[in-house]
Order: C-alpha cells, then sequence, then structure tokens
C-alpha cells in the first residue's frame, strides 16, 4: 500500500528499513502543539512488532528484553539458566523454549521470576518439542511474572 494519508505522512508497509520515521503526538494533554519524533526499527521491536529473535544456549542463557519481545532458544544440556535484562516496566517477553533432537533438556532457573502458584513450569522433554512461555515485568516488584502459554507444540 502506498500513498498519503490525511496529514501528509506517506503509508508505509512493513518490515521497515530502519530509515522511517513514525509520526508521534507528545505534549498534547499540556496544550501545546504536536511534535514529531522518530521510532527507530529496534524500538518497534522492544514493543512487540518485531521479528523472533535468536537466542544462545549457553549455561546462562541471556535475554536482553531492550531488543525485543519475541525470543526462541533451543537448548542443548540440562540445567540451564534464563536470565532477563534490561526490562521496561510493563513489558511482555514471549520465549520460545525448544528442545535439541536429543531432548529431555531442562531450564532450572529461572532468574528473578515468579510464577503462579510458586513453582516454575516442567518443560515438554520430548526431542524436538517447542514450549511457550510469557513472562510480563513488574517494575514495583523487581520481578518477571512468568506464565506457560503452550506446552509441546510440533
Amino acid at each position: 500500500m502506498s500513498g498519503l494519508i490525511p496529514n501528509g505522512l506517506p503509508v508505509l508497509t512493513l518490515p521497515f528499513s530502519g530509515l522511517e520515521k513514525v509520526a508521534l503526538d507528545t505534549n498534547l494533554s499540556s496544550g501545546q502543539a504536536p511534535q514529531s519524533a522518530g521510532v527507530t526499527t529496534q524500538q518497534m521491536t522492544a514493543i512487540g512488532l518485531g521479528s523472533v529473535l535468536p537466542l544462545t544456549d549457553a549455561t546462562t542463557i541471556a535475554v536482553d528484553a531492550s531488543k525485543g519481545s519475541y525470543f526462541s532458544v533451543t537448548i542443548g544440556a540440562t540445567g540451564r539458566t534464563l536470565t532477563i535484562s534490561n526490562p521496561s516496566p510493563g513489558q511482555e517477553v514471549l520465549i520460545e523454549v525448544v528442545q535439541d533432537a536429543t531432548g529431555s533438556r531442562t531450564i532450572t532457573t529461572w532468574t528473578n521470576w515468579t510464577w503462579a502458584g510458586g513453582t516454575a513450569p516442567t518443560l515438554t522433554t520430548a526431542a524436538n518439542a517447542v514450549d511457550l512461555v510469557r513472562a510480563t515485568y513488574n517494575a514495583t516488584a523487581g520481578k518477571w511474572r512468568g506464565e506457560t502459554v503452550g506446552k509441546a507444540y510440533a
């Protein structure tokens, strides 16, 4: 789709190249005139408008929440730790946890996460199984509130 929207700005299609500017109105509540500001591709990704970002499997799997909101990791050993850095208040992240071709892999430590009922989920351990977990950052508590979205995706 191309053309102009009523305010004269061009209509853009996804994916973004990183050079676009998205019009934002700021200071309207204080009676000031609207101002435009640019939103980078990285910022769009961080608010949930990006692709699945691959994570590196390691003893500690590091997730940088400032880079996006949808991540995937294939775990290749038992007893992994998953930690998320650089959260924003209220931010949600979605993480695909994929078993390697051997399976029976686990994440035993979810750093700074809390779970309903106080217990982290037991991951599906079949070879190549995919589980999906979501977490919302509670800045007041300084914790990620985790939940299992689905298990054993094919």
